[in-house]
């Protein structure tokens, strides 16, 4: 009896320890579960998700297009039952997960709702930070650098205002369809995913490492000789770093070890490594003679690194995205370096179709044999005007990115976090908004553009610009924008880069302006032939 009084015992406690609980409030009703708070209007509207004291919906919050009345329900008093003239709605609380049922009562009712964290994970695993683009999962995860949910058997998307994602149960009329959040508190690995991608850094606890990167790609100086930075900070008691690189140059195996010096826990210094990788760098952190912290990246390089500018076919804007091939072409979106399969990471326009990158990516390490990387920046159906450095953003909409900024500065950032030789070459794509122009006065406004980069990046770097002006096939030339592009050239203010005209039809998709894959392969080539000429002389 006493045994069986125990277990009874047992139960309850346990039971009560899982319990939600729902109580009534101002203006609506909470529910508490074990990490979260969940907060549903008088009218049945969740407007409130959070988690580990971290706000996960905007204010709009989730709900179904109409007020109901609200009852509270379920034998543990768990479910908050909305019912309306449009629609049945219910939240079943339970102490990690909330079930959201949906039954319509006219021909469809959607309930909806916009999540606030600022990465997405996609069902087959990969993140994203908002506001992105991205595909229709089933699975979403939403996550912030303590929490997330996963969106269980809800669309997903994105909407096509800002690029923010959001989640929806439709029900036809009389069928009940269900979705849950699965609430979890961040493990140490999804918070380290976090900081990868929000931060642009693998942070340890104890060792902060900014410079090198998963990645990377360290601009070479001369055909042999580069160098590899070391930036970060020790949060722990450390006195010094070791550096070992170890991989494949292009003059042989090496195996080299460095002395990074730390002064006042933080330390920034540029050791020089041959040209070539991808190389594996252990970075160890001791206090005198101990080892207290070691971090490890399996893939930097030093190599050749290029800025991409210009409009649509300068981004994401093929019809069909491209992948490289060999493992060797990265990019870098002002946060974090990534393979460079497309979309191609940081473009202004955020556009998520292919690009000729991985195309000229492959064909530059098939041809030099060290690791390439992009930075990718432009945005589409922007005119030579537009990139002006006093150019005023805030008379554009639609599909311009406003809130990012002017263009000009957008991309003149990127160059200057690569810092003073830390690219080879800007490569330049534009004119199909400029095919019809002023000659003289967007000539001017290219050299504005130009040399005001370099002037503001403190160095004289070469800026390839490509000739383009194809608008269809019964207008694939214009000449008034071709000639701009040619007195570039000319003047040397620019060097010659590819005639992308000459991709006619059969390579551009239904847009007739964007490239089908074919298009933005030959264009990757022909990029790849413009850049080599010039490299073969200088290296």
């Amino acid at each position: 009896m006493r045994k069986l009084f125990l277990i009874l015992a047992l139960t309850v406690l346990c039971s009560s320890a899982w319990a939600v609980a729902i109580t009534k409030t101002r203006g609506g009703y909470s529910a508490h579960g074990g990490n979260y708070t969940a907060f549903v209007t008088d009218g049945g509207k969740l407007t409130s998700l959070m988690i580990d004291g971290e706000e996960f919906l905007e204010s709009r919050g989730g709900y179904a297009g109409s007020d109901g009345g609200v009852s509270v329900e379920g034998e543990n008093g768990d479910i908050l039952l909305i019912e309306s003239d449009k629609f049945t709605l219910r939240y079943m609380f339970a102490d990690r997960e909330i079930t959201i049922s949906l039954t319509s009562k006219e021909d469809v009712t959607r309930f909806g709702f916009y999540p606030n964290p600022v990465v997405v994970r996609s069902e087959d695993g990969r993140m994203y930070i908002s506001p992105m683009r991205f595909d229709n999962y089933r699975r979403a995860a939403y996550f912030t650098e303590k929490s997330n949910f996963k969106a269980r058997n809800f669309g997903t998307g994105y909407n096509g205002e800002d690029f923010k994602p959001f989640g929806w149960l439709d029900s036809p009329k009389g069928i009940t369809v269900s979705g849950i959040f699965e609430i979890r508190t961040n493990t140490s690995e999804d918070r380290d995913a976090f900081l990868r991608l929000t931060k642009g850094r693998d942070y340890a606890d104890d060792l902060r490492i900014y410079e090198p990167a998963e990645y990377r790609v360290f601009q070479r100086k001369t055909a042999y000789e580069g160098s590899v930075k070391f930036t970060g900070k020790t949060v722990i008691k450390a006195d010094r770093l070791k550096a070992r690189i170890e991989g494949k140059s292009l003059k042989g195996p090496i195996d080299r070890t460095y002395n990074i010096p730390v002064k006042e826990g933080a330390f920034d210094e540029a050791v020089p490594v041959p040209a070539g990788g991808w190389y594996k760098v252990t970075v160890t952190a001791y206090d005198g003679s101990k080892e207290v912290c070691r971090k490890v990246f399996r893939r930097v390089g030093v190599g050749e690194v290029f800025v991409g500018a210009g409009q649509s076919n300068s981004t994401n804007s093929g019809e069909i995205q491209t992948r490289q091939t060999t493992g060797m072409v990265s990019g870098f979106d002002g946060d974090i370096w990534r393979i460079a399969n497309d979309p191609q990471v940081g473009v202004h326009d955020m556009g998520i179709g292919g690009s000729y990158y991985p195309a000229f990516g492959d064909a530059m390490y098939k041809r030099y044999g060290v690791p390439i990387g992009i930075v990718s920046t432009g945005q589409g159906a922007s005119s030579v005007e537009m990139w002006q450095p006093d150019y005023d953003m805030n008379q554009l909409s639609g599909s311009f990115n406003v809130r990012l900024g002017r263009m000009y500065d957008y991309t003149l950032n990127r160059i200057k976090y690569l810092g003073v030789g830390g690219f080879r070459a800007v490569l330049w794509h534009q004119g199909e908004t400029d095919g019809v122009c002023d000659v003289d006065k967007v000539y001017n406004g290219m050299v504005r553009v130009i040399t005001g980069m370099r002037k503001d990046a403190g160095w004289d770097f070469p800026w390839f610009a490509a000739k383009v002006s194809y608008w269809n096939e019964l207008e694939p030339y214009h000449k008034p924008i071709r000639e701009v592009y040619q007195r570039l050239w000319d003047s040397g203010i620019a060097l010659e880069g590819p005639d992308t005209d000459v991709l006619g039809p059969d390579y551009r998709d239904r847009t007739r302006i964007h490239l089908l894959p074919d298009g933005l392969n030959r264009a990757g080539v022909m990029w790849f032939e413009c850049v080599s000429k010039y490299l073969d002389k200088v290296l």
